[in-house]
C-alpha cells in the first residue's frame, strides 16, 4: 500500500526567475505542465504534460490510522480523462520542476491562474520514504528562497486548497509577514 510521505514549503514569489533558473541548473530536473481537477476530496484526475508526452492520471487520497495518507495512482485513457473532466469540481493549472536526490524527489509547483497565467504560487514539496520524518538535505533552492515551513496537519496548503488564486494570494500574504516578524 503506497503511503504518502511529503513535506510542504512555501517559497518566495519575489524570487520567481531566480528560483526558475536555480532548479534548471540540476541535470535532472523534469518539467512538467500540469492541470488537475478535483472529483471528491479523495479523488482527482490530472493530465500531464512533460515535452511531447501526455499522460492521464486518476489520484485516490485517503487517510488512515495513525494520520497516514495512503495514494493510489494509475494511468487512464484519453478517452475516461475527457468523460471525467464533466464531474471536475475545483481545478489546479501548474508548472512543476522535479528533482530526485536520492531517495528523496522535490517537486516545485509554480500555481497559475487560469485566467491570466500569472504564478500565484510557489510549493515545493518533497516526497519521502516512508519511514523518514525530515529530508536528508534541505537544498539551497528551498533555503534561500523560503517563506513557510508547512506543518504536516496544515490543511490551508493541501492542493485542493489552493485552487482559487485570490485566496491564495491572502494567505501567501499572510504566511510571509509572520515569517518576515
Amino acid at each position: 500500500m503506497p503511503v504518502e510521505n511529503e513535506l510542504k514549503f512555501i517559497l518566495n514569489l519575489d524570487c520567481l526567475e531566480d528560483i526558475k533558473t536555480e532548479l534548471l541548473t540540476y541535470p535532472n530536473a523534469r518539467k512538467l505542465k500540469i492541470w488537475q481537477g478535483y472529483l471528491t476530496s479523495h479523488a482527482r484526475i490530472r493530465h500531464i504534460e512533460e515535452g511531447k508526452n501526455h499522460r492521464y492520471v486518476f489520484t485516490y487520497k485517503l487517510k488512515i490510522s495513525g494520520g497516514q495518507t495512503v495514494e493510489i495512482e494509475t494511468d487512464i485513457s484519453t478517452h475516461d480523462f475527457i468523460k471525467l473532466v464533466e464531474a471536475v469540481n475545483e481545478k489546479i493549472i501548474k508548472d512543476r520542476i522535479s528533482i530526485e536526490m536520492g531517495d528523496e524527489t522535490w517537486e516545485i509547483d509554480f500555481l497559475k491562474d487560469p485566467k491570466t497565467g500569472n504564478i500565484y504560487l510557489i510549493i515545493a514539496e518533497v516526497e519521502m520514504p516512508e519511514w523518514q520524518y525530515v529530508p536528508t538535505v534541505i537544498p539551497n533552492f528551498i533555503s534561500n528562497h523560503l517563506v513557510f515551513p508547512v506543518p504536516k496537519n496544515d490543511k490551508r496548503f493541501n492542493n485542493k486548497q489552493l485552487g482559487s488564486p485570490t485566496e491564495v494570494r491572502k494567505l501567501y500574504e499572510i504566511v510571509k509577514n509572520k515569517s518576515s516578524k
